[in-house]
């Protein structure tokens, strides 16, 4: 049986959110099989909540980025 990519988008877009978010997850984890990169990108990621925590960047709503 083959499945269209549209096919699959319409009973994934079916799913509760949180079930769509697993899916994801598990996806981007797939598409991240290398763990230097993971690792690289969770590392990037504390940094960048660190410097927010602490007050060296501000967060910018989206729509205001978008108007810039």
């Amino acid at each position: 049986m083959v499945t269209t990519i549209e096919a699959l988008e319409s009973e994934v877009l079916n799913l509760p959110a949180s079930q769509q978010s697993l899916l994801l997850e598990r996806l981007m984890t797939g598409l991240n099989a290398n763990p230097d990169i993971t690792e690289a990108w969770e590392r990037e990621a504390i940094r960048r909540n660190s410097e927010v925590d602490c007050g060296i960047v501000c967060l910018v709503p989206g729509i205001e980025v978008i108007e810039r």
